[in-house]
């Protein structure tokens, strides 16, 4: 296997069919799954379970935009996107004025309302993210990648809070 598109037989790109992923994915699953390799010897069932495993890592990052966009990028550039800071000015302000926003969010209507407008912002950044990696700019796409990052990690934030209010 050279990498998890070619494995799922998907094109090696962030705009996938999500029902194709999924219908390539049950296959391959159908095909390696440890249960068919019961009555087999214990190599056998090993590199089965093996091999599950693999299908089962594969599909949980092409499903998942943001996951599916650093996997892209590490395989495009040879490199891993930028995981632990935020050193792009405009991105970190913005990510600290949402952050002071979803803080002053007191009632479950303001929240639904945060939430619309970060999972529109989400939204919009999946999108940017296709085009960067479409037009192989992949600067670009690291950049998003990070906000996309920041946005999913807030969407987090927003589900957290949403169960604290509704406490």
């Amino acid at each position: 296997m050279s990498n998890y598109f070619t494995l799922l037989q998907l094109p090696k790109s962030f705009t996938i069919d999500l029902v194709q992923l999924e219908k390539n994915y049950l296959k391959q699953q159908q095909a390696v799954h440890p249960d068919r390799h019961i009555s087999s010897d214990a190599a056998a069932r090993l590199a089965a379970a093996q091999q599950s495993s693999i299908v089962n890592e594969a599909y949980q990052t092409l499903k998942s935009d943001l996951k599916r966009a650093e996997y892209l990028l590490k395989i495009k550039q040879g490199v891993a996107a930028n995981a632990h800071t935020i050193s792009d000015p405009e991105l970190l302000m913005e990510s600290m004025e949402m952050r002071e926003e979803l803080a002053e969010c007191l009632t479950t209507e303001a929240l639904a309302a945060f939430a619309a407008k970060a999972g529109k912002q989400r939204e919009a950044a999946v999108q940017e993210i296709g085009v960067a990696f479409e037009n192989q700019h992949f600067e670009v796409a690291e950049r998003l990648i990070l906000r996309l990052k920041y946005l999913t990690k807030l969407a987090d934030e927003i589900r957290l809070k949403r169960v604290a209010l509704s406490a």
